[in-house]
């Protein structure tokens, strides 16, 4: 999985010196599995780090083909929005809130 969008909405995200309230005193593990791959993001207060090997307890698991997994880093895509034929989103709602209110409002 080529994860340089990833990082590119990594670094947009810590840019936005407007988000660093959202992000204060937050944990999340985010996990996204495409056909072949997995990827996860944890955001730690304003610290976000991507994880291309390691293993942690997911909060949020996204299951989507590439393509569908690059809109929604991009925020052109609303993780809520997609049928679920496209895409399987797991964990609390507020979380999978939380993560399209990351990706949507980075792009």
């Amino acid at each position: 999985m080529d994860v340089n969008e990833l990082y590119q909405w990594k670094d947009r995200i810590e840019k936005r010196k407007d988000l660093e309230h959202m992000l204060a005193e937050k944990h999340i593990v985010i996990y996204f599995h495409d056909e072949q791959d997995r990827v996860g993001v944890i955001v730690d207060g304003e610290v976000i780090k991507i994880l291309e090997h390691e293993q942690q307890q997911p909060n949020v698991t996204i299951h989507a083909q590439f393509p569908v997994l690059q809109n929604i880093w991009n925020g052109k895509k609303r993780l809520l929005a997609l049928p679920e034929q496209t895409l399987q989103a797991k964990g609390p709602f507020r979380e999978l809130l939380f993560v399209e209110a990351l990706f949507h409002l980075a792009s």
